[in-house]
Formats: C-alpha cells, structure tokens, sequence
C-alpha cells in the first residue's frame, strides 16, 4: 500500500520535473531540439486576451533592412482536441500549423508615431498525447499557466510602452498591421 502510493508520487514528480521549464528561457537561444516555446501578443488582441504561439528554432539572424529573421512554427488551437461547449478559458490544446518550421521575420511591429505595438514571453509547455479511435495518436502541447502567461505578456507590453513614452503623452491607434510573409504567416 503505502510502498506503491510513494513510488507513484515520486514517479509523478519525477515526470513533472522533466517537463516543467521546457521552453523557459530566451526565446532566441538554443535548448531542448534546439527549439523554444513563446507567445506573441498584439495590443489590438489586448481586450480579448488574443495572443499567437510560436515555437523558435535557434538564434535569430539579422537579414536585409536589420530585420531579425528566425526559423519558428506557429502552433493553432486544436478544433479535434476542443471539449464540447468550446475549450475553458486559458486551457487550449495546441498543434502544429505547419509541418516544419519557416524563416519569419521576428521584428517588433510599432505604431505609426513609433509606438511599441507588440512583444513577447517565453513560456513552458507540457507536451501531451490523445489517442484517437481511429487514427493513431495525437500529439499536442499546453502552454503551462496560460491564462498568468497571457496577462504577464500584455503587462510586458504595456510596461514596455510606457518606458518607451514615459512622458504618458497621447499615441495614435497604430499602423494597419504586421506584414505576413507569402504564405500568410505573420
């Protein structure tokens, strides 16, 4: 009884510890496969806590015009994983968008009057398996503490708009968007 309760616990523990920090530090650095996980906030998503999920692949490389090329894959919200009655708040299950990652451009999109309009956090994930009736397995991720991740990357991006305009005077609503490449990846 009490052998097998301990030996749970601490295989339970032990699995937790391997997950949890995956992805934790700069976005920008080598890790686990090379790769890390961040979430990527716009501050027209602010009100609806809207945000995108990226995984990196190494270390992001100036291209032309100092833009910051990086090879990354954006990850979706699952409709397959999806509970009836739609998923809960802060509890997606994400998959690959694409199969392998692209070279994006990595750079802050600003305002018209130079206003910071987006940022980044980097974030754990759990990687996780569903099986399927009738296909094989489905691998996806958890973004760990999403809805605290959520709300830390939008307080980043408002402190970091107030640092770069602490004068608090009035900024303009902001240029129409952030230029996607070809293929309709941001």
């Amino acid at each position: 009884g009490g052998r097998a309760v301990s030996a749970a616990r601490a295989l339970s523990d032990f699995f937790k510890a391997s997950w949890f920090g995956y992805g934790e530090s700069e976005p920008t650095t080598g890790g686990v496969d090379g790769s890390r996980f961040c979430l990527y906030v716009d501050l027209e998503w602010r009100q609806v806590r809207g945000f995108r999920l990226f995984e990196l692949f190494g270390e992001a490389k100036q291209g032309a015009n100092k833009m910051l090329l990086v090879k990354a894959r954006e990850w979706q919200a699952s409709k397959e994983l999806e509970p009836k009655g739609g998923y809960p708040p802060d509890k997606f299950s994400f998959v690959p968008k694409t199969p392998k990652p692209k070279t994006v451009q990595w750079t802050a999109r600003r305002s018209q009057d130079g206003q910071l309009q987006t940022a980044v956090l980097p974030v754990s994930v759990l990687h996780l398996q569903r099986k399927r009736e009738e296909q094989g397995p489905i691998d996806y991720i958890e973004v760990l503490d999403q809805g605290r991740k959520v709300t830390s990357a939008f307080t980043k991006l408002l402190a970091m708009r107030g640092i770069s305009n602490p004068t608090g005077a009035a900024v303009g609503k902001g240029a129409k968007g952030a230029k996607e490449d070809k293929d309709g990846e941001g």
